[in-house]
């Protein structure tokens, strides 16, 4: 059912996708920017432990949005909120609880779980670009535009420099974590911009609470670089 459910622009956990995808993209989205020497940014996300906040309510209603049928949602619940956990606390087990929220890291379902979660996100986002209130940035022919770029728990945002943009994207986050019961680790994440001035981009940091990377030659996505210019050769 993923590769119906899910859209392009997440790339874990989905039959016939592979890591290097979403970086390739990535990658050609500011390789043609700076061809261009217009400005744009990325906005790096950190999700706070996010299989452990998963929101048992809110995911049960997105399968249902999705049309699974009752009878399967019952045993995805059974599998999810049922199972006692003693976690380890200093190397030994604590006492035994049911958890009332999260996906359990190791258990079979959980990464399929949480990329249909994660999939209200990818449409949010995507609605916003087809309604051209984010701004996008412009790739070669025949290349599909995007405005985000999700593996799992790794996002990363992309669109032009603005203020305006960066109270959308907050908007469309804001409420995805709301929804999801997602937290952010705002310390971690980090934007990163180029051709725009150093006022704008801090203006645009404190809309998003997150630091903007003032100097830079690359980020790593997927534990690989994304380079701003020609790569190097320690890079």
């Amino acid at each position: 059912m993923l590769p119906i459910i899910i859209s392009e622009n997440q790339g874990g956990f989905v039959p016939n996708k592979k890591i290097i995808d979403n970086v390739i993209i990535v990658q050609e989205v500011v390789h043609s920017i700076m061809l261009r020497q217009e400005k744009g940014l990325i906005i790096k996300l950190d999700m706070a432990n996010a299989f452990d906040m998963v929101s048992y309510p809110s995911l049960m209603a997105i399968l249902q949005k999705l049309g699974f049928s009752r009878e399967i949602m019952e045993v995805i619940q059974a599998c999810i909120s049922t199972p006692w956990i003693a976690p380890l606390i200093n190397g030994r087990p604590s006492n035994f609880f049911q958890s009332t929220r999260g996906l359990r890291k190791g258990c079979s379902l959980s990464p399929f779980l949480y990329i249909i979660m994660a999939e209200t996100l990818s449409r949010a986002l995507e609605k916003q670009r087809k309604e051209r209130n984010i701004t996008v940035i412009r790739i070669e022919k025949g290349v599909k535009i995007i405005n985000h770029s999700l593996f799992s728990d790794d996002t990363l945002l992309q669109g032009g420099t603005s203020t305006i943009v960066a109270r959308r994207f907050k908007k469309v986050l804001d409420y995805f974590l709301q929804v999801s019961g997602g937290l952010l680790n705002n310390t971690k994440c980090r934007i990163y911009g180029w051709n725009t001035p150093p006022r704008t981009m801090q203006r645009i940091s404190q809309i998003l609470y997150i630091h903007v990377q003032e100097k830079w030659t690359h980020l790593f996505y997927l534990g690989l670089p994304i380079s701003k210019e020609n790569m190097k050769v320690e890079i």
